[in-house]
């Protein structure tokens, strides 16, 4: 991403639902081969905000607030329909939902903020997305693939998934990877998908927006907990948080993805 270039708002949903004994599952989508971004790869559903989710957002705030979980805005409020009508238009949803306030309600009721990550500066793909975690019991339909925008989609529990991608049997952008090692050890404090948004509402965000280590190779996406961090470049926006919520320190620090296998390393 060059200085100039502007990120695209993007929303992205991890929707999580119960398996009984197999415990909390992920919904994972499959980029269509013709999409213009992350094409073939896996992914969760989403996509970019639009005009008329921020209209939406303006006009029904005031009703629409009350319902949403502590740690959503109404400044997030837009992102948060995006993601939940991305989510429809994706899985073959009933998208007359996304104007109906009264399920936008139950939506925000039954979501949580979960993550904001910008993409590095030498990123031809800049998005500044912020994700949300949603409980499936509030979907209408059987979640399936619209056939456009994603070809499969699969439901895994963390442990699976993160397996998957580090076994390079599925193909991912980093922060689909680092978010489903969150979940992964956000879910192993909670019994069901009820306790897990209970357990992660109001959670601390920081603004994470990686930085790229040309000098390795191949490159490493070095995350703003990382010591090496600071040393690289000196993009003002890109600057650490002051403070790196607790959660992260014992989450891998810097990510790379080769011939599609993911590593991951800690700090030093």
């Amino acid at each position: 991403m060059t200085a100039n270039a502007s990120p695209i708002s993007a929303a992205s949903c991890l929707v999580v639902r119960d398996r009984g004994e197999h415990g909390i599952e992920v919904l994972l989508v499959k980029r269509a081969a013709a999409s213009r971004s992350f094409a073939d790869m896996w992914a969760f559903p989403g996509g970019k905000v639009d005009a008329a989710d921020r209209h939406q957002a303006n006009l029904l705030a005031p009703s629409l607030m009350p319902a949403a979980r502590p740690g959503m805005t109404s400044e997030l409020l837009a992102y948060g329909i995006a993601g939940w009508r991305e989510l429809l238009e994706e899985t073959c949803g009933d998208q007359a939902l996304c104007h109906d306030p009264v399920h936008l309600a139950t939506m925000l009721a039954h979501t949580i903020y979960w993550a904001h990550w910008v993409a590095p500066r030498e990123s031809p793909l800049p998005f500044n997305t912020r994700f949300f975690l949603l409980d499936a019991n509030i979907l209408a339909h059987t979640p399936a693939p619209d056939g456009h925008e994603i070809s499969e989609l699969r439901w895994l529990r963390p442990a699976e998934a993160v397996g998957e991608f580090l076994a390079g049997r599925l193909a991912a952008a980093p922060p689909t990877a680092f978010n489903l090692m969150e979940l992964l050890a956000a879910a192993a404090m909670a019994g069901d998908t009820r306790q897990l948004l209970a357990q992660e509402q109001g959670r601390p965000i920081i603004r994470i927006q990686p930085r790229v280590d040309l000098r390795s190779t191949p490159h490493h996406s070095i995350l703003p907990w990382d010591p090496r961090f600071a040393a690289l470049g000196t993009d003002l926006t890109a600057d650490p948080p002051l403070q790196i919520p607790e959660r992260y320190r014992d989450l891998p620090s810097r990510l790379q993805i080769l011939n599609g296998v993911l590593t991951t390393a800690r700090k030093c």
